[in-house]
């Protein structure tokens, strides 16, 4: 079956979205987030990483920009963590552009029915991961799930 062009709004938000993990420090910021259970203050991020503050703070940013991360303002701290919306946008992403992968999570289901905690989507190697399907053609739902501002 050919395959469905991609929109060039599509393309340039998947651009973001690598080219913000395109950093092993941002990769180690994103994995460490997406293993705790409650947003983080960049202090905490520092300390994981043996990192300055500044570096910390640069990472996150870009990462907060291009839509991966989520924060809010909890009195002198900023708390960070993975937008959920990306979990499963991201492998998405990657599946769309290799011909394949993992199910969308909601593509046959309710809202309500996918929407699981983050601890019980780890360990499958790539979160939000169900079963390996194609993925369905058109306009792919990634780009409309994860923030794209």
């Amino acid at each position: 079956m050919p395959r469905t062009p991609l929109e060039q709004d599509i393309i340039e938000t998947y651009t973001r979205w690598f080219q913000a993990l395109a950093d092993p420090t941002r990769i180690l910021i994103v994995r460490y987030l997406a293993e705790q259970r409650a947003p983080v203050p960049a202090g905490s991020i520092v300390e994981h990483l043996k990192t300055s503050q500044p570096t910390v703070s640069h990472h996150l940013k870009t990462l907060h920009q291009a839509g991966i991360l989520t924060r809010r303002r909890s009195g002198a701290n900023i708390l960070y963590s993975v937008d959920d919306r990306c979990v499963s946008a991201l492998p998405h992403a990657a599946a769309t552009l290799l011909g394949g992968g993992p199910q969308l999570p909601g593509s046959e289901e309710s809202p309500e029915q996918s929407a699981e905690p983050r601890a019980a989507r780890q360990g499958s190697g790539l979160p939000g991961t169900r079963e390996k399907t194609r993925v369905p053609h058109g306009r792919p739902p990634a780009a409309r799930s994860c923030r794209n501002r």
